[in-house]
């Protein structure tokens, strides 16, 4: 990134993955505010990198799946990791929590003080903006669409970012059954087992 002074490659994994149209649409500026953020806080410097042993050219991978009844999307960066206790000290001097109360969260919950209204000073996010900057606004377009946004970190070894969807109906896999030759669709994600019945167990009602 010629802004950042960044360097970054992008693997893409699950390109095969069916999403709706309606919500690939409501996902781009929440997605590319992840990426951005990725890039522009989640990786370090070339001179950084290279000084704690990492390669100069960072890594941003993003997965998309699905799993059970639900589509799951991942932004990973190898990057520097999120420090808790900077995020807790920042909610701190912004006023947003007391020192009691930030020393009793657990990492999880001090994760998402990120994705707070008034997390950031700032009264508009920047291009590439920072983590911490208008993530109150990507949980909000993601809960929009019923679904959730989680955060993993480890310091030193990087930050995951993980979208949770419904999977819709127009993209379930579905068993197609005759009844009385009407053509019946069940969606796959509703069946807890199959079974095959020989000819000799089924039964015929006489009318």
């Amino acid at each position: 990134s010629f802004k950042t002074g960044k360097q970054a490659d992008i693997e893409m994994h699950g390109r095969e993955t069916l999403i709706d149209k309606a919500i690939l649409e409501q996902l781009y500026d929440p997605m590319t505010h992840l990426v951005n953020n990725a890039i522009v806080h989640g990786l370090e410097d070339p001179e950084t990198r290279q000084a704690g042993g990492k390669p100069t050219l960072g890594k941003i991978v993003i997965r998309a799946f699905h799993q059970g009844n639900q589509t799951v999307i991942s932004i990973s960066d190898d990057g520097a990791g999120i420090n808790t206790d900077k995020v807790k000290q920042s909610a701190v001097n912004k006023g947003l929590y007391t020192q009691s109360e930030v020393a009793q969260l657990s990492d999880v919950e001090t994760f998402d003080l990120l994705f707070e209204a008034g997390f950031s000073t700032k009264s508009q996010a920047d291009e590439l903006a920072g983590r911490g900057v208008g993530l109150d606004v990507v949980r909000t377009a993601i809960n929009d669409i019923r679904g959730s946004v989680h955060t993993d970190s480890s310091i030193g070894k990087g930050t995951t970012f993980t979208i949770r969807l419904p999977l819709t109906l127009s993209i379930s896999k579905a068993m197609f059954c005759i009844s009385d030759r009407a053509r019946i669709a069940f969606p796959v994600d509703g069946f807890e087992d199959i079974i095959e019945i020989s000819q000799a167990q089924v039964q015929l009602n006489s009318k």
